[in-house]
């Protein structure tokens, strides 16, 4: 599991809108958040979880710890 400081989300949303995310992580398993969980960045930070991204429209950076 990996933590990504200062992401651009513009591939993670269909407008294709270059926003940055302070923090991002993938999570693909349970044992991923599990371990996500664990992790000092996710305790500290806001959390921003991010589906598809057909459904939202990005029009700032986001502050937070993306999932």
């Amino acid at each position: 599991m990996e933590i990504i400081q200062n992401k651009s989300l513009i591939d993670l949303n269909t407008f294709g809108i270059d926003v940055r995310a302070k923090y991002y992580s993938t999570v693909e398993s349970i044992e991923d958040l599990q371990s996500l969980s664990k992790n000092e960045l996710f305790k500290k930070n806001r959390l921003f979880v991010l589906g598809g991204g057909s459904n939202i429209l990005l029009t700032k950076n986001i502050n937070s710890l993306v999932i």
